[in-house]
């Protein structure tokens, strides 16, 4: 496999997160007691409100994620590997950009221009409900996914399961004697 192939799989990382986040999460409600409840203070109460936030977040990072991969996904027929490497890693922060994007328009869209007026280090209260915490989270998602992402390269490469391409050095020149 090329690297370029790879990237381009590479885009359904938050995906595949997505489908075992959703398979847990059906596993979890069905074992237990029908999930995280309020007052869950335990590791485990956190890694299960952090999976069910991810589960049902899909309604707000779908659609600006699926334009992120769009346009990488294009931009990788056009470019070469080490570019891509490049803006791959670069995308959490285009993403970020997306999503505060995506909020504004709904936002405006429901006429609730107060939430993206406040100011975030006021208090806790508006920093919840401020774009700021969407974009750390974005951030902090979107890197956590190209970690996974350069681990997975990192290992596959190893085996020789993915190869480098081949930058052809220029012919030599003939010597004229």
């Amino acid at each position: 496999m090329k690297t370029t192939t790879f990237l381009r799989l590479s885009l359904l990382i938050p995906f595949l997160v997505w489908g075992i986040c959703v398979l847990f999460f059906i596993v979890w409600s069905a074992t237990d007691s029908g999930g995280p409840t309020a007052n869950e203070s335990t590791i485990l109460g956190v890694m299960l409100w952090a999976i069910l936030f991810y589960v049902f977040g899909i309604i707000g990072w779908f659609l600006p994620y699926l334009l992120l991969s769009l346009v990488l996904l294009v931009w990788s027929f056009r470019s070469r590997a080490q570019t891509l490497m490049k803006v791959f890693a670069w995308s959490p922060v285009a993403m970020a950009v997306l999503i505060v994007i995506f909020l504004t328009i709904i936002s405006v869209s429901t006429q609730d221009w107060d939430m993206f007026l406040l100011n975030p280090l006021v208090s806790t209260e508006n920093f919840f409900g401020s774009p700021l915490w969407f974009v750390i989270l974005t951030l902090v998602w979107g890197y956590i996914c190209v970690g996974v992402g350069f681990g997975l390269y990192t290992i596959l490469q190893r085996p020789g399961l993915i190869k480098d391409e081949v930058i052809s050095a220029s012919l030599p020149v003939p010597e004229l004697s």
